[in-house]
């Protein structure tokens, strides 16, 4: 017998694998990791520790920032989505054999 929790699980991983959009989890990963983290090394790098190799306000600048967004965009959006896939694809196959075990 499935505790609550699971049962409620189950209901919404079997609907939301069907309608699972990568485009969805990547732009999530983009929005909430990718974004800030780049904004957060930019600003570190150039009023912390110092790296004054070009102005702030600079194509050179702007260039680099982009090619490291894009960079890191890929890395957290695809690595999300497949951390975020494959944890819940293990705990709801997890849960149905051992639910199909005790029948």
């Amino acid at each position: 017998m499935m505790k609550p929790s699971e049962e409620n699980f189950v209901d919404y991983w079997s609907m939301a694998r069907k309608k699972w959009n990568w485009k969805e989890k990547f732009m999530t990963a983009v929005q909430y990791f990718a974004i800030p983290f780049t904004i957060l090394i930019h600003l570190t790098n150039f009023f912390i520790i110092g790296d004054v190799a070009y102005h702030f306000i600079s194509f050179k600048h702007l260039l680099e920032f982009v090619i490291n967004l894009f960079i890191i965009s890929l890395i957290s959006g695809f690595g999300f989505g497949f951390y975020h896939w494959n944890s819940h694809e293990m705990r709801y196959w997890r849960i149905m054999k051992r639910e199909q075990s005790k029948e």
